[in-house]
């Protein structure tokens, strides 16, 4: 039948697995990774483009809610010390860990895994072993005719042409990109 080769893949494909050391910019390196893996490399996927994205898009909620985060103590949120303007946190978003060291850099949070999500329109499939909510799923929001995002499509039903990145996060690599 025509649709066999559907219905079972061929056992012998292995997907690409790369390991990204815990630098500051693991997730961004892992979506350059995966984005470059289809059509190469492009300026359009580089982490410095992906962390441009990722600021232009914080507003002055994203500024407050992080704040109120870091004044509660909450983990991960210590990068808001000394921050006092919306435009001081988008500043800070685009340092690179590479370049200035991973304590001294933001690293992505849900906010910015949805954010490159919707940007790129690519479904995330997160396996995070160190986290008591071991799977998520970020599925990009549609995008209106203002660039801006819409709706979000996550209890949508992936389609069979969605691009998908499934990312793994351990104590050992932090990021892998699988797929």
């Amino acid at each position: 039948p025509q649709n066999s080769a559907r219905k079972h893949p061929p056992q012998n494909i292995r997907p690409a697995v790369d390991y990204i050391e815990a630098c500051g910019d693991c997730f961004y390196l892992a979506m350059e990774l995966a984005l470059s893996e289809a059509e190469g490399w492009h300026p359009f996927y580089a982490v410095s483009t992906m962390r441009e994205v990722v600021a232009s898009h914080m507003t002055q909620e994203t500024f407050d809610l992080y704040s109120l985060l870091h004044r509660q103590k909450a983990e991960g949120f210590a990068f808001m010390q000394g921050l006092e303007s919306l435009e001081a946190l988008r500043k800070r978003v685009r340092l690179r860990g590479q370049q200035v060291g991973a304590h001294k850099c933001v690293w992505a949070d849900g906010f910015a895994m949805e954010t490159i999500a919707t940007h790129y329109q690519v479904l995330l499939l997160v396996v995070d072993e160190r986290s008591s909510q071991k799977f998520t799923r970020i599925a990009p929001r549609s995008v209106g005719e203002n660039g801006r995002a819409g709706a979000s499509s996550s209890t949508a039903p992936m389609s069979a042409t969605q691009p998908v990145v499934l990312l793994h996060a351990s104590q050992r690599d932090h990021w892998a990109r699988r797929g």
